[in-house]
């Protein structure tokens, strides 16, 4: 029997194998995005996102990354990595563990993995409510 949390079921979850590259400061070209819906879609209100990694990474960071708030002239379908900025928040170095973040309503979330110099793949696995 599962546990059902109606004031903040889970929205969305994806699991991913990132391949981090080798020059530090590099971020992996893979992304975990919640937030990104279909035109014509009502955007949905995140409450929260929680990240667990599997395994460890020498010197890895996965990093919090938000949308731009939009004035309605952008549409969430049409969000690229450029509309999105680094919330400040991050785990890592090495890349081991979880972690979650209230986010209080914001549209949408993206993570991403930074290289800290040592190349390897790791699995990200993420939840949002």
């Amino acid at each position: 029997m599962g546990v059902h949390n109606a004031d903040h079921p889970v929205k969305g979850k994806a699991r991913i194998v990132v391949n981090v590259p080798a020059v530090a400061g590099d971020y992996a070209s893979e992304r975990i995005t919640f937030g990104s819906v279909s035109a014509g879609d009502i955007e949905q209100s995140y409450m929260g996102a929680s990240v667990l990694v599997e395994g460890t990474l020498a010197g890895a960071t996965i990093e919090l990354w938000l949308p731009q708030v939009s004035d309605g002239t952008l549409a969430a379908s049409n969000r690229t990595d450029a509309n999105y900025f680094f919330s400040g928040s991050a785990i890592g170095a090495p890349l081991t563990g979880a972690g979650t973040w209230p986010l209080a309503g914001w549209p949408g979330l993206q993570f991403r993995v930074k290289s800290g110099g040592t190349p390897g793949a790791i699995g990200i696995n993420a939840t949002a409510f």
